[in-house]
């Protein structure tokens, strides 16, 4: 297992591994035929343009397994500056098949570690309600902030915040 930062090389890459953690994830929360019409070209534009920029603002990483890229994470500053968190992850997704093997914890671990290099104290994160995640977040110790509602796909969905007040807690 290799986690690096991520190059602009790797945007089909981590364009596929969204893709298919979304549909394998959320099959049952999010509506089918969204989950159907996600397009890895579509996801290989957005990752492209964010590897086109300089990664002052935000961490992007990718776990590599046999040297092909089986998760990314990314994060930066909070978002939304109502929550007292400073920094977010913004996205963690693995290939079903790698995950439960410790990988997760790996990637935020490093994002924590770049985090922290940054001046940041503490993070929050945002997941579906129902996505498996927020148990996994939970067991790094992450805390319930908030709920809201979000639509996907034409159904209205809710989406949790869970926050760590101190980024060490989550080592």
């Amino acid at each position: 297992m290799l986690i690096r930062r991520a190059e602009a090389t790797d945007a089909e890459a981590i364009a596929q591994v969204h893709v298919a953690s979304w549909q394998s994830t959320y099959r049952g929360i999010v509506p089918d035929i969204y989950l159907d019409n996600m397009s890895v070209e579509r996801r290989v534009e957005y990752w492209g343009s964010i590897l086109s920029k300089p990664l002052y603002e935000h961490e992007l990483i990718v776990l590599e397994q046999q040297g092909q890229v089986v998760g990314f994470a990314n994060g930066g500053p909070n978002r939304e500056r109502k929550y007292r968190y400073d920094a977010e992850i913004y996205a963690l997704y693995l290939l079903q098949r790698v995950q439960g093997q410790g990988y997760g914890k790996a990637m935020v671990h490093q994002l924590i570690e770049s985090f922290s290099r940054e001046g940041y104290r503490s993070m929050l994160v945002w997941a579906l309600k129902d996505n498996p995640a927020v148990q996994f977040y939970e067991r790094l110790g992450a805390k319930p902030i908030e709920q809201k509602e979000i639509m996907i796909g034409g159904i209205a969905l809710m989406e949790c915040a869970l926050g760590w007040g101190d980024l060490t807690a989550a080592l």
